[in-house]
């Protein structure tokens, strides 16, 4: 705005378009701009140039937008959500990237980026994350995706006590998405869940009994050598947690 366009503008202020004039802005969830914003930002698209609150002359400027939805942009066309016109002029070079359940080979880098930064942050003198705990992250469907993962791994980092290692038990879950990664979306054979909710048990009371099989087949009131063909069957070792 200009100096004196309303109460309160005491002097010439610059809007975040002319701040970024020469570079990049970026603008999440587009998705959710109102129809008339998103008509002033098409005009603007077109021209390159705005004018200032009570201003009377138009300003050129030279930036790059990029933006950013979780939700299909041509859906929210058909339901009348987002302009046409706006929706071809900002679709100029899509990228679409992946939900993290379809891109297992970042889970790791992430998390760990994650575990560094945020301890860091929060003053944690942790030892690292634990083999088993990246592959726990890895099994896990994340239907909240990356912001998901890093709000896991804080919340391990806050359980997490000095200078020890994050290990599987440290991470925990949301028992509502717990319950949806371990059955899935889709229907699934029962025996296949049983495989699965057997397996983790065994892991889990193994852990607990600091890997004593003894003490663990007795937990679980089986016999020991059905404990050991069962851990043979579903080839469980201790970096299994």
């Amino acid at each position: 705005h200009v100096k004196g366009s309303f109460t309160g503008a005491v002097a010439n202020k610059k809007g975040l378009l002319e701040e970024a004039d020469g570079g990049t802005i970026f603008l999440d969830e587009i998705g959710k701009t109102p129809l008339q914003l998103q008509g002033k930002l098409l005009q603007f698209l077109d021209s390159k140039r705005i004018r200032p609150v009570g201003g009377n002359e138009m300003v050129s400027i030279d930036v790059r937008l990029i933006f950013a939805s979780k939700v299909d942009l041509l859906t929210l066309c058909n339901e009348g959500r987002m302009l046409e016109d706006f929706y071809f002029r900002i679709n100029d070079f899509p990228l679409t990237i992946p939900p993290l359940r379809d891109r297992k080979e970042d889970i790791e880098p992430l998390a760990r980026h994650f575990f560094d930064s945020i301890g860091e942050e929060m003053g944690k003198k942790l030892l690292g994350v634990s083999d088993g705990a990246i592959r726990r992250l890895e099994e896990y469907a994340w239907p909240g995706n990356v912001r998901e993962l890093e709000k896991i791994v804080k919340r391990a980092i806050i359980l997490a006590d000095d200078n020890t290692l994050i290990g599987p038990d440290t991470l925990a879950f949301d028992m509502d998405m717990e319950k949806r990664e371990a059955f899935g979306n889709e229907a699934r054979s029962l025996p296949g869940m049983i495989r699965e909710l057997e397996k983790r048990a065994i892991t889990d009371t193994l852990a607990r009994c600091s890997w004593n099989r003894s003490a663990a087949a007795r937990e679980m009131g089986i016999s020991y050598p059905t404990l050991l063909k069962k851990i043979r069957d579903y080839h469980i070792t201790e970096s299994s947690e």
